[in-house]
């Protein structure tokens, strides 16, 4: 059944009703089979890789890439010898939190980027408690994204290459506002 606020979803840009096809919600056809093949493209490589990951447990394998290697995946994926997402496995873009950072830094690399989260968190909570009450707003909005933030790199979506510079600039923001912590 179509939930009755989202009637005129279908009304919405292409990105908008991607989103919602994770709800009961009428959205056009074509937009829900692309997130449908997405997420299955998606669970396939999640397939492959978990298969490797006990091979980089302890030590992981870093982010060195072959040239020749993705050459040659390129092409063979372009041919259709391989799937498709071959070419973001080798890249090390596995569109997974956890996954990117375990195979590239083991175990310690995973360990280390929860001890940064968790000591974020503490930075940000202590600035918005006992921070200038004038920006206890903004702190309070810091906390909560930094936090939203870190539950979507585990959960949805996830880029270590691309994510440290989010996480890492939200608490350089909080510490520049305050003076500190």
């Amino acid at each position: 059944s179509v939930v009755p606020m989202l009637a005129f979803s279908k009304k919405m840009p292409p990105q908008v009703q991607r989103v919602l096809s994770v709800f009961p919600v009428d959205i056009d056809s074509g937009v829900r089979a692309e997130a449908e093949g997405s997420t299955a493209w998606r669970f396939e490589m999640f397939h492959v890789v978990m298969q490797e990951a006990p091979d980089y447990f302890w030590i992981g394998k870093g982010y060195s890439i072959d040239p020749t290697e993705m050459y040659l995946t390129a092409e063979a994926t372009r041919m259709g010898m391989v799937p498709d997402y071959e070419e973001s496995m080798l890249a090390g873009d596995y569109h997974n939190g956890l996954l990117s950072i375990l195979i590239p830094f083991g175990i310690f690399g995973l360990i280390s980027l929860v001890w940064l989260l968790a000591a974020g968190v503490k930075v940000l909570y202590l600035n918005m408690r006992y921070g200038d009450p004038r920006l206890e707003g903004t702190n309070r909005l810091l906390l909560s994204y930094f936090v939203a933030t870190s539950f979507f790199f585990f959960l949805v979506f996830g880029a270590f290459n691309s994510q440290l510079m989010e996480f890492v600039g939200i608490l350089g923001l909080s510490v520049s506002l305050n003076g500190g912590v």
